[in-house]
């Protein structure tokens, strides 16, 4: 949906609140609207809940199968892995990147020796760059 169709929606929805009010069918129109953003918002957290399944599923799969008894090549290789599963679940280049780094340093200081290090280290890292990104918009953290 273009920004040139979220306004004519919205046009379209006030002249049909309008035409309700003035026919005496404001609150049916009410409810009827409620009914429809309720459907709305199912959807749209439906697709969420699928993302944050495949999201973690992929991760266990890579993490489960990560070589770090490879000593730096398999670190290599299984931060190469997360970076795909990351980057292919839409988290954005900026946020990869960031995280990535993270681990990377990690990996530097000797910290990240088990599955468990990279797990602790990847949760750490997403919710620093999310806070990070929710103090930028002024959203509540």
């Amino acid at each position: 949906m273009g920004v040139g169709d979220f306004f004519k929606k919205a046009a379209r929805e006030r002249a049909e609140a309008w035409d309700a009010l003035k026919a005496g069918r404001g609150l049916d129109y009410a409810k009827e609207k409620a009914a429809r953003d309720l459907g709305t918002v199912k959807k749209f957290s439906d697709g969420l809940a699928k993302s944050r399944e495949a999201l973690a599923r992929d991760l266990t799969r890579v993490l489960d199968a990560s070589a770090l008894g490879g000593g730096s090549a398999g670190l290599d290789a299984t931060l190469s892995q997360l970076e795909e599963v990351l980057i292919t679940s839409d988290l954005g280049v900026d946020t990869v990147d960031s995280v990535l780094a993270d681990l990377r340093a990690d990996a530097k200081a000797a910290r990240l020796t088990a599955r468990g290090d990279i797990t602790t280290c990847l949760k750490d890292s997403l919710v620093r760059v999310l806070l990070r990104r929710g103090a930028r918009t002024g959203l509540p953290t």
